[in-house]
């Protein structure tokens, strides 16, 4: 799948879940409690989550 292609991952995710690496060393990341996390990526990847699906919430943000 080509980095940074918002579009090709949630087709991805429509078939099954999808393997992805983030950054998740910096403290925004560690003292996130709730809600959607909007901080920038950065590029030091050190950690694999799965996404499962994505939609929008009744006040329009996607998540």
């Amino acid at each position: 799948m080509p980095a940074n292609n918002e579009a090709a991952l949630l087709k991805a995710v429509t078939m099954q879940p999808v393997s992805v690496a983030i950054y998740a060393s910096g403290s925004d990341f560690q003292f996130y409690s709730s809600g959607d996390f909007t901080v920038q990526c950065g590029t030091e990847l050190d950690h694999g989550v799965t996404a499962v699906g994505y939609g929008t919430a009744d006040d329009g943000t996607k998540y």
